[in-house]
């Protein structure tokens, strides 16, 4: 064989590879390969099914682990992101984000409501290996917080965060995949008396960034 003919046929094998590798660079891919050690409510053929289901119009989900159904709420493939019902009570988003039109990483967030709802945000390379870099806004109490406020109160910092609680924060994409936003919910736990007293130390209960591909940072809006 000429080294012509190889040389063709190696570009074409990665022609194929390349399409292949960008069929699965989407959310609904990204969703059935989820390791089962990160995501245990229903297995990898549970998933794939909950995908074929919902793109024949089947909206109804499966029975899964916890003995309730999961759902998929919204897929939406051309954002990269799509949201899941786990329980009444539980969900989950993915997101996947992209450098220059790149998928670099798997965004998940897990929402549990009790009382009060709160999210776990974890974040993985395109192969659902747990990375430690800080691209995700990790807020706290405390920069939810009016600080000229605080400082005329004469009240310590630390004595006002207690009075707030556990941290209790959701976060959630909106449906153009690009939006993100966290909440504060903490002051929900509170007497009536006490939200009162909180809200006035509160510049926002809402914070929204916005994913720019280009600096692969999220920008505050």
């Amino acid at each position: 064989m000429s080294m012509k003919i190889i040389l063709k046929l190696f570009l074409v094998s990665l022609g194929f590879f390349g399409n292949l590798m960008a069929q699965n660079c989407d959310v609904t891919a990204a969703f059935v390969n989820i390791p089962d050690e990160y995501y245990q409510t229903v297995n990898q053929e549970q998933r794939q099914l909950l995908i074929n289901n919902y793109t024949a119009g089947d909206r109804d989900g499966i029975a899964n682990q916890l003995r309730g159904r999961t759902r998929i709420l919204d897929l939406r493939p051309e954002t990269d992101w799509m949201r899941v019902q786990n329980s009444e009570s539980a969900s989950l988003e993915i997101k996947l984000l992209r450098i220059n039109g790149q998928v670099r990483f798997n965004v998940l967030i897990f929402t549990a409501c009790g009382p009060v709802c709160s999210s776990h945000v974890g974040l993985f390379d395109p192969n659902w290996n747990l990375l430690q870099v800080r691209i995700i806004p990790e807020l706290t109490i405390e920069q939810f917080l009016d600080q000229e406020a605080v400082a005329r109160s004469g009240k310590s910092l630390q004595t006002l965060l207690a009075r707030f609680g556990f941290p209790m924060i959701t976060y959630s994409f909106a449906e153009d995949g690009q939006t993100l936003s966290v909440e504060l919910l903490s002051e929900e736990l509170a007497d009536e008396e006490s939200k009162k007293t909180l809200a006035g130390f509160l510049a926002t209960r809402r914070m929204t960034f916005v994913w720019d591909q280009s600096s692969g940072h999220f920008v505050k809006q």
